[in-house]
């Protein structure tokens, strides 16, 4: 080329969707449930955006859920659980303020379904062993109040793969 050419990089994952501050994210994933995907998808939620969640969230395909790396966003949970059964989760550059949780001593920030993922063959031990292509990660977030779990198996059988926390703050009560 006779001159260079500027190009834009962005590692981070494509949008699927952004969510509004102001929204209980319970009641924007009963309207718009998580669709099945063969790749990974991204719920970002907006900088500097306040949200509630009332009741558990249901991951059913490997999620991102993610704030502003500079200007995180604020979710103020009160009831559930990020669900998982088994198809990876990550949560980057959130505020999570547990203080105000009542719901109960079997709720975690992430917490494994009671039904894992059918697709994943259970080991000759009854182990579903999540893959290191579907990890588990906790990135760059703030969990003030922790109650009670950060990441609870249920009471079932599960082995994960890949779990990471970095760069985080995690306060528990």
């Amino acid at each position: 080329a006779t001159s260079a050419t500027e190009k834009l990089y962005d590692n981070l994952l494509a949008v699927t969707a952004t969510i509004p501050s102001g929204t209980n994210l319970t009641d924007y994933f009963i309207a718009n449930p998580i669709p099945a995907s063969s790749t990974e998808l991204c719920y970002q939620l907006e900088a500097n955006g306040n949200y509630t969640m009332t009741g558990d969230v249901a991951i059913g395909s490997q999620v991102t859920i993610r704030g502003d790396k500079v200007h995180h966003a604020k979710i103020t949970m009160t009831n559930g659980s990020f669900v998982n059964n088994g198809v990876g989760f990550k949560m980057k550059f959130l505020d999570i303020d547990y203080s105000g949780f009542v719901g109960t001593s079997s709720n975690a920030i992430i917490l494994m379904s009671t039904t894992p993922n059918p697709s994943i063959p259970l080991t000759s031990s009854g182990y579903t062993v999540v893959p290191t292509t579907a990890p588990v990660a906790i990135q760059s977030c703030k969990i003030t109040g922790l109650k009670y779990y950060l990441f609870y198996d249920n009471g079932k059988k599960y082995g994960i793969g890949s779990f990471l926390i970095k760069d985080c703050i995690i306060g528990q009560n």
